[in-house]
């Protein structure tokens, strides 16, 4: 039996999804305890839901839901998709079309056999738009009649510039239960009610963060607002909400084994979040496409993971899943020594999204999951063995030469060093992107 069917046959079990009712009247710690979990789905009628639904039957314009450092990111709302705009620098679209590249690149792999029962989510990609096409694309969508809609003689912002377009579908931001019950639980109390009045708060996406453990999970800096917008969900604030970590470290490893040995990308700055996703509902036509057997093709149609063209989204009702998403620093990975030493250094120099070694317990979990997807994909080749080697290799290193921690955090484990020729230019853009206090939204 080869290590990857021996892993993947100990670990396959019935996926059961858990309906959370958010009327109970039980603490914010015990409501996010039940409710950050990959296979929970919520009933919710806030004001985001009600909005989105309504906006199938009532077009409403695109909203900016936030900007990051390539793009500036607009809400299509009641359509499920999001779209990026590249800033005015050049640079930028050259970016964005790589995003986009990338992006297709990495779906379809997650979308491939050997990905099978990874329990991640990609947002499907649908298409770019140059600058040059700009002015077509949104005279098809209509984009200029939302001023009349709407009563105002203000030009949605989305067509204030015109630049380089990638639309994909959207992850939805947590519902508001969620997004109160980390507020009343993190925030200090001063900020409270300002927080909860943001309305960029809407736009509530949670990173997963399995590398980092701080030492006070209820410490906010009192100079920063207190923003929802990617909130930092570390280990410490896993174990202060008794939330078990390990749930997310196989999706996060079999995923990255995946970007690296079927897509051939390095996993440069990809981004791994929890988020929501409307319920599928599939019509009478979907039912008559599926059932032209007779019955033979009987399937579960609750929580399908590939909708279907004509499924209705039912915005009421929300699945908390995990998402992969942000590719516009991705870039195809080489078989040989430089590759080998770009992906050690992505892993380093990424938000702390991977375990560190010394999280024994996290880390034999992710080296085991992420060889044994490795295996199924090739099972010849030595190349991931010598990945996790050398990433504990450098993670000792770093401890016998105490040096100070990475960015993300005072106690996670820190990066090593760049080693010579690992693609410097790569490592120029990062310390760009550092320097930057980076704006996140809900984005895909």
């Amino acid at each position: 039996m080869s290590i990857a069917e021996e892993y993947l046959g100990n670990t396959k079990a019935k996926i059961s999804e858990t309906v959370v009712d958010i009327t109970d009247a039980v603490p914010d710690t015990t409501r996010l305890q039940r409710y950050l979990s990959t296979r929970s789905v919520l009933s919710t009628a806030s004001s985001f839901a009600i909005r989105q639904q309504e906006a199938q039957e009532t077009p409403i314009g695109p909203e900016k839901i936030g900007e990051g450092f390539c793009a500036e990111i607009f809400d299509l709302p009641g359509a499920g998709r999001v779209v990026k705009r590249a800033r005015q620098d050049p640079t930028k679209t050259v970016e964005l079309w790589r995003d986009f590249g990338s992006h297709l690149r990495i779906f379809e792999s997650m979308n491939h056999p050997e990905a099978a029962g990874i329990d991640i989510n990609v947002p499907k990609p649908s298409y770019f738009v140059t600058a040059a096409d700009f002015a077509e694309w949104a005279n098809v969508h209509q984009l200029h009649q939302y001023t009349k809609r709407t009563g105002t003689d203000k030009l949605p912002e989305l067509l204030r510039e015109q630049s380089a377009i990638l639309v994909s579908e959207r992850i939805l931001p947590l519902p508001q239960t969620i997004r109160t019950a980390l507020v009343n639980t993190f925030c200090p109390i001063s900020m409270r009610q300002a927080s909860l009045s943001d309305v960029k708060n809407k736009d509530c996406l949670i990173r997963i963060y399995l590398g980092v453990r701080r030492p006070n999970p209820l410490h906010h800096d009192m100079s920063q607002d207190f923003s929802l917008r990617n909130f930092e969900l570390t280990l410490d604030k896993m174990q202060h909400l008794n939330i078990d970590p390990l749930q997310f470290v196989p999706p996060i490893a079999e995923a990255l084994a995946v970007m690296h040995w079927d897509a051939r990308r390095d996993a440069t700055d990809v981004e791994f979040v929890l988020g929501s996703a409307p319920e599928s509902r599939i019509t009478a036509r979907d039912f008559d496409d599926m059932d032209k057997d007779g019955g033979l093709g009987i399937q579960t149609t609750w929580q399908r993971p590939k909708r279907m063209p004509q499924d209705t989204l039912d915005f009421s009702r929300r699945a908390v899943s995990m998402w992969l998403l942000d590719f516009n620093q991705v870039e195809r990975l080489q078989m040989n020594d430089e590759g080998m030493k770009k992906i050690r250094w992505a892993f380093w120099n990424n938000d702390p999204y991977y375990p560190r070694p010394e999280e024994t317990r996290l880390w034999d979990a992710f080296k085991k999951a992420y060889l044994a997807r490795s295996a199924r994909i090739d099972d010849d080749s030595p190349r991931p063995q010598r990945f996790i080697d050398g990433i504990e290799a450098d993670a000792k290193a770093r401890l016998s030469a105490n040096q100070g921690p990475p960015k993300a955090g005072p106690s996670s484990s820190p990066a090593p060093p760049i080693a010579p020729g690992a693609l410097p230019m790569a490592h120029n853009t990062k310390e760009k992107k550092g320097k930057k206090h980076r704006k996140y939204a809900s984005i895909a």
